[in-house]
């Protein structure tokens, strides 16, 4: 271990109140492995180590920090696959190429096969590998571990929930890495897969829900129970938040900070989340402007064109709302919410049907009470609603004020 990183973690060790009998009992940190450690002498597997490192540096972002910078020098491979796991999480391509370059050179195929399902999976991520080639790759590809095949169901899972029309293929092949899941030793792997297959569960059933019921967020609970990132229960607080932005918007900003505060730490590792950054910053006034909440907001202050749109129709500037909309090419006003203001500003019956029809049509059945509330107010009967969601999910629960 590199002698710069040793420095960092003794100085902290030289910060605690605790001598390190008291830190190695506390922590139930083997008195000697602990003394090699800190002499630099032995790296203990990342399990142990992070007894250590979460008790050092509270914050998860802090610990993972220096796993990173240790991971070069790790000899244990399942310590190599669980930094995989948690660099693919947290959307670190530099430290995942490192584990798997290390576990590519392991004499047996189960563990060599970690690095070809992790580098599968990140060059699809990064846009080097398109949908059909990372598709048939991860159906094709020879597995031996169990690990690995959990792994290659919740991929699976992963693409038909987000890239394709089959989505109840998402909730089959998250059951069947349940499966599997449920064989694995008990461990940081093991919590998260499970952290995934109860993230997966949770955004299943919210794609279902026109806001959270019971089940959908006892899912969200266990999810974040499991998970060994912070980056992925920020992505579960920005989904929950996704569903509660039309029924408690001032629940679902308090939900989507969270989000943003955790997503504004891991832009070191993966400089493309500062796209979704902008545009969380840009949601949460949206939502409190739909909601008539206008405590703090000044068009001014608004950056973006919807916002403003939707801030003057708010207020009733009709004309102001019109020169805004005309800005809009004629592409950009098949986008979902631009067609919803389009339509409340022109009570246009056709124009709020077709934005109902395609939430409904690519699932984001949580977007529905937008156009439901308008269409309610215009006159449509709530019967036909229900007919037109029924018709995509079945008999669900569905009810919407005007």
């Amino acid at each position: 271990m590199d002698k710069e990183t040793l420095k960092i973690i003794n100085r902290e060790i030289g910060k605690q109140e605790l001598s390190i009998t008291q830190i190695s009992e506390l922590l139930d940190f083997d008195r000697t492995l602990l003394t090699k450690f800190l002499n630099g002498n032995r790296i203990p597997n990342i399990e142990v180590l992070l007894k250590l490192l979460n008790y050092l540096f509270p914050e998860t972002h802090a610990a993972y920090g220096i796993l990173k910078r240790i991971t070069p020098y790790l000899k244990s491979l399942q310590s190599l696959k669980i930094m995989l796991e948690m660099a693919r999480l947290n959307r670190d391509e530099k430290t995942v190429s490192a584990a798997a370059n290390i576990l590519s050179n392991a004499s047996l195929q189960k563990d060599k096969e970690w690095a070809d399902c992790y580098l599968l999976w990140q060059e699809f991520r990064s846009g080097n590998l398109d949908k059909d080639k990372y598709l048939d790759s991860i159906l094709t590809i020879s597995l031996q571990s169990d690990e690995m095949k959990a792994f290659r169901f919740i991929a699976l899972a992963h693409f038909h929930y987000a890239y394709s029309d089959h989505k109840s293929l998402a909730n089959e092949y998250i059951e069947k890495a349940k499966l599997i899941i449920d064989t694995l030793q008990p461990g940081l792997i093991k919590n998260s897969y499970l952290a995934r297959y109860y993230g997966y569960k949770s955004q299943i059933a919210l794609s279902k829900s026109v806001k959270p019921d019971d089940t959908s967020l006892q899912y969200f609970y266990k999810s974040n129970e499991y998970a060994i990132s912070e980056l992925m229960v920020g992505v579960n607080y920005y989904n929950l938040g996704l569903i509660y932005q039309h029924h408690d918007h001032q629940l679902a900003i308090k939900y989507i900070k969270k989000t943003l505060s955790i997503l504004k730490i891991y832009t070191q590792y993966d400089s493309s989340l500062k796209f979704f950054i902008d545009y969380i910053e840009e949601l949460i006034p949206r939502i409190s402007i739909l909601a008539n909440d206008f405590d703090g907001i000044k068009e001014k202050d608004l950056t973006s064109t919807k916002n403003k749109l939707i801030y003057n129709i708010k207020m009733g500037n009709e004309t102001k709302a019109r020169e805004l909309l005309k800005g809009f090419t004629d592409e950009e006003k098949e986008n979902d919410f631009i067609m919803y203001c389009q339509g409340i500003l022109e009570s246009s019956i056709p124009i709020l049907m077709k934005c109902l029809s395609r939430n409904i049509e690519v699932s984001q059945i949580y977007e529905t009470p937008l156009p439901v509330r308008a269409l309610l107010q215009l006159g449509i009967d709530h019967s036909i609603i229900d007919a037109m969601i029924n018709a995509k999910y079945g008999d669900i629960k569905y009810y919407v004020s005007s």
